[in-house]
């Protein structure tokens, strides 16, 4: 219940007169999720427009300061060509150039990277 309050003071606050249509919805990871710091994965709904590519934006903070990884896109699911940090927390968000019009961007989520050990014997 938190998160739709929260993601609905974002939209009002950030998203003034913009079709909410054009804003990408985040879907996986999930909040929370924890993910190999070199098997990252994002994926978020798919838009049907022409002309449509997106920004992705990874950061170490929620107002993203701090912006660890960038790129653009043409899909809607996107898996992460470089490597994270081991045990961070990490936020990430996702917008839309329609017609080279660049919208607002999607509430943040956040995952968790680890890293796999070998266990010798």
């Amino acid at each position: 219940y938190l998160i739709i309050v929260l993601y609905v003071t974002y939209l009002i606050s950030n998203v003034v007169q913009e079709d909410i249509f054009k804003i990408p919805i985040l879907v996986l990871p999930e909040n929370g999720d924890y993910l190999q710091k070199n098997k990252i994965s994002l994926t978020w709904n798919e838009m049907e427009y022409q002309n449509l590519s997106y920004e992705i934006q990874i950061a170490e903070d929620f107002r993203f300061k701090n912006i660890t990884y960038y790129q653009s896109s043409a899909r809607h699911a996107y898996y992460l060509d470089a490597s994270l940090n081991p045990d961070q927390k990490y936020y990430w968000r996702i917008r839309a150039i329609i017609n080279g019009e660049k919208k607002s961007w999607s509430f943040p989520h956040y995952f968790y990277t680890t890293e796999i050990k070998e266990i010798t014997s």
